[in-house]
């Protein structure tokens, strides 16, 4: 203290001390530099992932469960109290119960109709949300990481950056985004991710709120994919990551998870099992079934890294002449068992660290496609590519830690990994746009399974048979059943759609047999016999006809290609009142479907009320107002109704829109126009 000759004076008691002026704190423009690098980077993983799947914009409508969603589902194309009921209660779709996702498939069709546009854009809007959220979650474990003792994380938001990327641009996940039947991936990720989050957060505050959201989003997840009853499990992978030690509290913490896993578990189990999507237990053997499984865990690794050949449809592997497999897939747990165990191995020499990251990744990974290697088959291929969805995370995870473990202790390392990682980041985005291209239709999908399988995948041959049937092609249409009918297919459906070419080329004999061989294989084939009943009609056997369309009435009664048929061949037999039912049941399923008003007109007007039919006439009349025929009914109506005027004023417009109109029909209105009273 010396040179300070001030006395110190001890402060009075009941004196306060003037408070000290602090000078503010001027921050420097543009703000926190690490914000500013989030932001940045956010918003180019958000621009690059939407460009690489901008292609699916013009997306068509797949015939491969696509019309199970929007196009033949009932509920979602009218959202009365009942139909939202069925939504948020049951399985409208015969194979998962997904209320979230039915909800915001309902809400496309209710904006946009049949337009496919806001369908997959929607999908895509999800896919780029859960790639920003991929971003805050590597992030968030990576900063929990640092205060485990893991040591400095340098770079943190780069790493988080090319977590995310790989998530977003892979390859193996443009069938989960490109495809509408699979909103359901991108729905249950958006709140699987948010749920790890909050996760991470109850870890890091100890705040019972955060675990109520957990729960919450949990259930949410469950609610748009019973695919995530799995979790608890990447909750215990977290738990792993971030050495908690308190397992009494982590089992307690844990319990309400697994009894809905459970729940939700069997509900998902006799959903699938209802619908045939599970396999017979002794379809394949104990050892078959292991070895399938091997196949699916070990495919999906390397195709994380090499993303090779790809495709929609992975069949099982084609057996030798004595019905067995072929030698090399022996191998295959084997190399299961050393893709897990050498990691293993090789972190656990390394140190404690890497060890904990490794079990993480490699578990995450494993518990999120347990339930879809075909251990139990739940499907008619061996693997799938939309169940890498979520379970990539794992892998890309352990990339990220070991990228960045490579880049702090090799410094000599730092060219070769950027430039590393930004090619393989770039060839992920091309492929991954390129893989877009393939989803476009159902021609350019099942053209592209057989290409890649030729004769092994009859559901490609007969989808593509179906789109070509839909737009007339019907040479190319017989073409591809003929193909699955020299094979001998046991499939139904091939023989009832090659009974539909041989009806609408009116070799009825044909027809029929075939029909009789569908039905022969599959007893309750729904579309045989809907099928059947429409060529019975063609034929004019209206009694065979309604014979058949009841016995496929009562097997769906709310299918709508159904009743627009049924009905359709009840006006053709003259059957007005059976018509006029069935016409209100397809406007109460689907009200938005104009020649249904102007059929149930007809019916209306043969029934003797023309006040009616002329109500449905000028609604539907609103949507093609140049349709020369449907003038001519109106002019019809309005004729019984004795407003000669009007009828005369719309025969005049079906003549001009070129309907084949007699002039002694005009002269006859015009006749009684001038003269009223006659």
């Amino acid at each position: 203290m010396s040179g300070n000759n001030k006395k110190y004076k001890k402060p009075q008691p009941g004196v306060k001390k003037a408070p000290v002026k602090q000078t503010p704190v001027l921050k420097k423009p543009g703000g926190d530099p690490a914000s500013n690098l989030r932001l940045g980077l956010l918003a180019g993983i958000a621009i690059i992932t939407f460009i690489c799947y901008s292609y699916s914009l013009h997306n068509q409508f797949t015939n491969w469960d696509d019309g199970l969603y929007v196009d033949t589902n009932p509920y979602i194309k009218n959202l009365t109290p009942e139909n939202w009921k069925m939504i948020l209660f049951h399985n409208i779709t015969n194979n998962y119960y997904h209320p979230i996702t039915m909800i915001t498939i309902a809400m496309n069709y209710h904006f946009g109709k049949m337009d496919p546009f806001g369908y997959y854009l929607t999908n895509i809007i999800f896919h780029v949300f859960n790639t920003c959220l991929m971003f805050f979650l590597v992030l968030m474990l990576l900063k929990e990481m640092e205060k485990k003792g893991y040591g400095l994380m340098q770079g943190k938001e780069w790493l988080a950056a090319l977590g995310a990327l790989c998530f977003g641009l892979h390859p193996m996940h443009v069938e989960s985004v490109s495809w509408l039947a699979e909103r359901k991936d991108v729905m249950y990720c958006f709140f699987y991710f948010l749920g790890l989050m909050s996760y991470v957060k109850y870890i890091k505050e100890d705040k019972i709120k955060w675990m109520v959201y957990v729960v919450i989003l949990y259930l949410c997840s469950l609610a748009s994919k019973p695919l995530a009853v799995v979790f608890p499990f990447s909750l215990f992978a977290i738990d792993i990551l971030l050495k908690r030690t308190e397992w009494k509290k982590i089992l307690i913490e844990k319990s309400p998870f697994f009894l809905i896993s459970l729940g939700g578990g069997i509900w998902a189990w006799h959903a699938q099992k209802a619908s045939g999507a599970v396999a017979s237990f002794h379809t394949f053997s104990i050892f078959e079934r292991l070895i399938f499984a091997s196949y699916g865990f070990s495919m999906y690794i390397a195709k994380a890294f090499a993303p090779l050949h790809l495709c929609s449809y992975y069949p099982y592997p084609a057996l030798n002449a004595d019905n067995t497999l072929p030698i090399i897939y022996d191998l295959l747990p084997l190399v299961a068992l050393l893709i897990v165990a050498i990691p293993l191995y090789l972190s656990y020499r390394a140190g404690e660290n890497y060890f904990r990251v490794v079990i993480f990744g490699l578990a995450f990974y494993l518990f999120n496609v347990v339930f879809v290697l075909q251990f139990v088959s739940s499907g008619p291929a061996i693997m799938a590519e939309r169940y890498t969805y979520i379970a990539y995370f794992g892998i890309f995870f352990m990339v990220v830690y070991f990228v960045q473990q490579l880049w702090q202790r090799v410094p000599t390392s730092h060219v070769p990994v950027q430039a590393g990682m930004g090619l393989f980041v770039c060839i992920l985005g091309y492929l991954c746009y390129d893989r877009t291209q393939v989803w476009h239709s159902t021609e350019t999908l099942w053209r592209d399974v057989i290409r890649k399988y030729p004769l092994r995948v009859e559901t490609a041959y007969k989808n593509l048979g179906n789109f070509y049937a839909e737009r007339n092609q019907m040479d190319s249409a017989y073409n591809n059943y003929n193909i699955l009918a020299e094979i001998q297919s046991k499939d139904a459906g091939v023989y009832s759609n090659l009974a539909n070419i041989y009806g609408l080329r009116k070799q009825f004999g044909k027809a029929l047999i075939y029909y009789s061989k569908a039905l022969k294989l599959d007893s309750n084939s729904f579309d045989a016999y809907l099928d059947r009943a429409i060529t019975y009609s063609m034929m004019d056997s209206f009694e065979l006809s309604f014979k058949d369309y009841n016995h496929a009435y009562r097997m769906d009664p709310k299918s709508e290609k159904l009743l627009e048929n049924r009905s359709y061949t009840y006006l053709s037999a003259k059957q007005y009142a059976k018509s006029l039912d069935d016409y209100n049941q397809l406007i109460k399923i689907n009200p938005d479907v104009p020649f249904y008003y102007f059929n149930r007109g007809i019916a209306e007007s043969n029934l003797g009320n023309p006040k009616g039919a002329l109500a449905d006439f000028m609604y539907a009349i609103k949507s093609d107002p140049k349709n020369g025929n449907w003038l001519f009914d109106i002019s019809v109506v309005y004729q019984q109704l004795k407003n000669y005027t009007n009828a005369l004023d719309y025969a005049l417009k079906a003549k001009q829109a070129g309907y084949p109109l007699a002039d002694s029909y005009i002269q006859g209105l015009r006749d009684k126009v001038l003269a009223p009273g006659k």
